[in-house]
């Protein structure tokens, strides 16, 4: 259980950064071994932890200055419903 929304957010983005951190270690093996196929399927892990990071960063950042704002909330969970499930960003009307 969490506090807040901004303690599941920080949760969330400490967990992300743990994904990538692992990811990275995978790209390190790789290199190590010279393992040029494996390095290649693992870029596509590193560019979306890059995403995801950057997503759940966002969230975070307007989590904190919306504060205790009344209705920054409800305004942040319409906002984030127009995303794309496979892109994570707005969709285009």
């Amino acid at each position: 259980e969490w506090s807040s929304p901004l303690a599941v957010f920080e949760a969330t983005l400490a967990h992300e950064q743990k994904v990538t951190g692992l990811i990275n270690d995978l790209v390190d093996v790789a290199h190590a071994e010279s393992d040029h196929a494996t390095n290649i399927f693992l870029q596509w892990f590193v560019s979306e932890q890059v995403e995801e990071e950057e997503s759940v960063g966002g969230v975070l950042e307007q989590l904190k200055l919306m504060g205790d704002a009344q209705g920054g909330l409800f305004m942040m969970d319409r906002e984030l419903a127009k995303r794309s499930p496979s892109s994570g960003t707005a969709e285009s009307e």
